[in-house]
């Protein structure tokens, strides 16, 4: 019975090796991948919904509470504002097993409404940021289930009704550690810092 159950063992054992190198080969010829998630807003939109307070032309008086005449302060003023957060769509190629390269776009929203000296709302105010990122992703830690990774880009992106930053702007973005769980579809969670967004990204992705 002793010598059944332990050619039971290593024939289990055998087979789930042979069934895990067939997946990691099969894993292996999957290198295109494409992703879509949602994470932290860029520096720029952080700058009009800091602390909650009122943005008078998009400056907010909490940094410069004595730099502005009265008459900014007794004019019309926009309320707090609000985001979404960076909306991200990114494909990635892995061009060996530990290098892949690939472009995110990251779009972020902003909206605000607009008051009159008497603090009664005349209009609202929207913007939107597009961005635009080559990326190099390092795989540290790979399997056919979950990688560990790296990655790092600079690109564009433009500010579009942004007050103050309606133009082009140098990009940068680093992220030190995120991961991928899953096989073909899959779920990822990564942590950022940079100027498309600061904070934690998540979502899903499909590999091809």
């Amino acid at each position: 019975m002793r010598h059944i159950t332990l050619k039971s063992i290593i024939a289990g054992a055998l087979l789930l090796c042979t069934g895990w190198n067939a997946w990691g080969e099969e894993f292996d010829k999957m290198q295109l991948s494409v992703r879509v998630g949602l994470g932290g807003s860029p520096i720029a939109a952080q700058n009009y919904y800091k602390n909650g307070n009122y943005s008078f032309d998009g400056y907010s008086t909490y940094y410069y509470p004595y730099y502005y005449p009265l008459s900014v302060y007794y004019g019309d003023y926009y309320g707090p504002a609000y985001t979404s957060g960076a909306i991200n769509i990114g494909v990635d190629f892995r061009v060996i097993e530990w290098l892949g390269v690939g472009v995110d776009v990251n779009t972020t929203p902003i909206w605000h409404d607009k008051y009159n000296k008497d603090g009664d709302k005349i209009g609202h105010n929207t913007g939107v940021s597009l961005s635009i990122l080559p990326m190099v992703t390092f795989y540290y830690f790979r399997r056919p289930v979950i990688m560990l990774y790296g990655r790092v880009g600079m690109g564009f992106g433009y500010y579009f009704n942004y007050p103050g930053d309606n133009n082009f702007k140098f990009e940068i973005q680093a992220v030190p550690f995120g991961f991928e769980l899953g096989k073909k579809v899959f779920w990822f969670a990564e942590f950022g810092i940079g100027t498309a967004y600061i904070g934690g990204q998540t979502g899903i992705g499909y590999r091809f």
